[in-house]
């Protein structure tokens, strides 16, 4: 019988040794934010996501696929970071929701990713939607998209690599910088309801 999820420290997995008993391994680290490790870059953003600061988080794994939720908060600085020489790949989306409030200060930057096409991607990399998905307006805002590349290896040409949706995104101050994304997808960029 399986080793059942509930049994198993946060940062451990279960596995099968090869005569049918079960081992506990230690999850190697996805994300850090200063000397601490998280198995996960979602736990990494609900951390810095606590309180009031300056946060740099850095993927420690060779890739990362993951659907990120963040929710801006204020005085909640976020800079999620790949490797600077060769940037991280990343095979999920990055969901950015600006809790209504279109005037907050705060910041996020994404940065040295090689997007592409994952289980987890939908229709866009990083992407901030509507009412219609958050039950409020987002107005997602100061977020900058730094030294990232977009590509979709299925060639699906479905994918835009930066979104607002219409609905409620309202989007207020995004930068794309340095970033490229090749032919196989949509666009890099999809902006609707824009917000100064």
């Amino acid at each position: 019988q399986a080793l059942q999820d509930e049994f198993v420290a946060e940062g451990f997995e279960a596995v099968e040794n090869t005569n049918g008993t079960y081992g506990v391994d230690e999850v190697a680290p996805v994300a850090q934010i200063g000397d601490v490790t998280y198995a996960s870059l979602q736990a990494a953003v609900d951390a810095a996501s606590a309180a009031p600061g300056d946060y740099v988080i850095e993927l420690l794994s060779d890739s990362c696929d993951e659907i990120v939720y963040i929710t801006q908060k204020e005085g909640v600085n976020i800079t999620i970071t790949g490797d600077e020489d060769t940037p991280t790949p990343f095979y999920g989306v990055i969901d950015v929701f600006g809790d209504a409030r279109s005037k907050g200060t705060e910041t996020l930057t994404v940065k040295n990713l090689a997007f592409d096409k994952g289980a987890n991607t939908t229709d866009s990399f990083i992407v901030s939607r509507g009412k219609d998905v958050y039950g409020k307006y987002s107005y997602a805002h100061n977020i900058t998209v730094e030294g990232c590349t977009f590509t979709d290896s299925t060639n699906s040409r479905s994918i835009a690599a930066v979104r607002a949706t219409s609905g409620g995104a309202g989007i207020s101050n995004w930068s794309i910088i340095d970033c490229s994304a090749d032919s196989s997808v949509h666009s890099l960029a999809q902006f609707t309801a824009i917000d100064g």
